[in-house]
C-alpha cells in the first residue's frame, strides 16, 4: 500500500482543526467552569477563613471580656465583703458602745440608789442619835452647866479679834446685846457678856435677856448680823451636819 502525502496531510490537518474546534468549544469552556468553580471555591474558603478568624477574634474578645467581668466580679466581691465586714465591725463596736453606755448607765443609777438608800439611812441614824443625845443631854442640862457653858463662851469672846466685828458694826447707830438661854443666868454673867461684846463692839452696849427651852442648855447672842452661839441643839445641829458632809 502506498503512502499518500496529500492524503496524510489533509488527515493532519483534519486532526489540528478538530484539536482547535475541541479546545475552543469544548475544554476552553469546561476549562474557565473550573476555573471559575474552583475561584468560588477558593472565595469560598477566603471567606471562610475571614469568617473564622472573626470568629476566633470574637471569641478571643469575648473570653478578654469574659476574664474581665470575672476579675471585676472578684473584685466587687472582695470590696463588698471588705465593706460587709467594716459595716458589721462598726455595728459590733457601736452595740457594744451601746451596751457599755447603758450598763455604766445602770451602774451609776444602782450607785444613786445605794448611795441614796445609805445616805436617808445615815441621816436617819444621825437624826435618831441625835434626838438621843438631845434628850439625854436635856436630863443632864442644869444651871450649874449652864453656869460652865457661859465661863467657856467668856473666854471664847475674849480670844476674838475685835477688828473685822467692829467693822461689821460701824455701820449701825443702835446696837442691842439680845442673849437668849436655857435657865436663867446670874447677874455677873449678864454683866460680864455685856461687858465682854461692848469691848469687842468698841462702844457702851445694853444687853436683854430671856429665856428659850428649845436651846436645851447654853445661850446665844445676837448683836445687829453677828450671832454667836454656845449651847447643846447648836452643837447637836453641828454635828449632825458635819456627819452628812462627811458622808
Amino acid at each position: 500500500m502506498e503512502l499518500d502525502w496529500s492524503t496524510f496531510l489533509l488527515e493532519i490537518v483534519n486532526c489540528l482543526i478538530l484539536i482547535w474546534i475541541l479546545k475552543r468549544f469544548l475544554y476552553r469552556p469546561v476549562l474557565e467552569a473550573v476555573a471559575s468553580r474552583r475561584r468560588e471555591v477558593e472565595e469560598t474558603l477566603s471567606a471562610a477563613k475571614g469568617l473564622k478568624e472573626e470568629a476566633l477574634g470574637e471569641k478571643r474578645e469575648n473570653l478578654r471580656l469574659l476574664q474581665e467581668w470575672e476579675n471585676r466580679r472578684q473584685i466587687l466581691e472582695a470590696e463588698l465583703a471588705t465593706e460587709i465586714g467594716e459595716m458589721r465591725k462598726k455595728r459590733l463596736e457601736e452595740l457594744d458602745s451601746d451596751l457599755e453606755k447603758e450598763r455604766a448607765k445602770r451602774l451609776a443609777q444602782e450607785d444613786r440608789r445605794t448611795s441614796e438608800w445609805m445616805r436617808n439611812a445615815e441621816n436617819g441614824a444621825l437624826e435618831a442619835a441625835t434626838k438621843f443625845a438631845s434628850r439625854l443631854l436635856a436630863r443632864f442640862a442644869s444651871s450649874d452647866l449652864e453656869s460652865m457653858i457661859c465661863n467657856a463662851f467668856l473666854e471664847e469672846l475674849a480670844g476674838l479679834d475685835a477688828g473685822p466685828i467692829r467693822e461689821m458694826l460701824a455701820s449701825r447707830t443702835e446696837l442691842l446685846v439680845s442673849v437668849s438661854s436655857a435657865f436663867p443666868l446670874s447677874q455677873k454673867c449678864r454683866d460680864q457678856i455685856v461687858k465682854s461684846i461692848s469691848m469687842l463692839a468698841g462702844r457702851e452696849l445694853q444687853g436683854t435677856f430671856h429665856e428659850d427651852p428649845e436651846i436645851v442648855c447654853g445661850l446665844r447672842a445676837r448683836i445687829g448680823p453677828w450671832v454667836m452661839e454656845a449651847n447643846l441643839v447648836e452643837e447637836l445641829a453641828f454635828f449632825r451636819e458635819a456627819a452628812k458632809n462627811g458622808g
